[in-house]
């Protein structure tokens, strides 16, 4: 929310005090105080209209009331991927016999290196800002690529 700072007829604003109400049955509810003339509200419903008020407040501490409006919100975005690892009791050992992951030059979309397709969609993405091999659809398969697969 943005509004024209109270800057005049003898009252300047040194604080604002922000309320929104979504609806007449939720009543308004203050979002809190800011020195600027802009405050960013987060966690709205999607597809909702809101009403929305402001008050000046001097460094005197007298208040003078503000503006204010109506908007609606959007419709959601994609929900945010959080993904966690499970937790797992593997113990290093003296000698490593493989080790992998995407590398950090690997591409979105691209098949992972290093890696044998044996059936399904896989691919290389983004999770986080983690490099990750995402299984696409149905039971998609692969295998590490190993040279010497006869004998390892």
């Amino acid at each position: 929310l943005k509004w024209t700072p109270m800057n005049g007829n003898g009252f300047k604003a040194a604080s604002y005090e922000l309320y929104l109400e979504e609806s007449e049955t939720n009543p308004m509810k203050m979002l809190g105080g800011t020195r600027s003339n802009k405050k960013e509200c987060k966690n709205l419903k999607p597809n909702t209209t809101y009403s929305w008020s402001y008050k000046g407040k001097s460094s005197g501490g007298q208040y003078m009331p503000g503006g204010g409006g109506t908007f609606t919100t959007g419709e959601a975005g994609p929900a945010k991927m959080d993904v966690q690892w499970s937790k797992f009791d593997f113990v290093p050992g003296d000698e490593v016999i493989f080790e992998d992951g995407p590398d950090i030059m690997e591409e979105n979309g691209e098949f992972p290196s290093r890696w044998d397709l044996v059936k399904g969609q896989t691919e290389i993405a983004n999770v986080n800002g983690e490099n990750v091999i995402m299984f696409i659809d149905g039971s998609p398969a692969i295998i590490p690529y190993i040279e010497n697969s006869k004998e390892d």
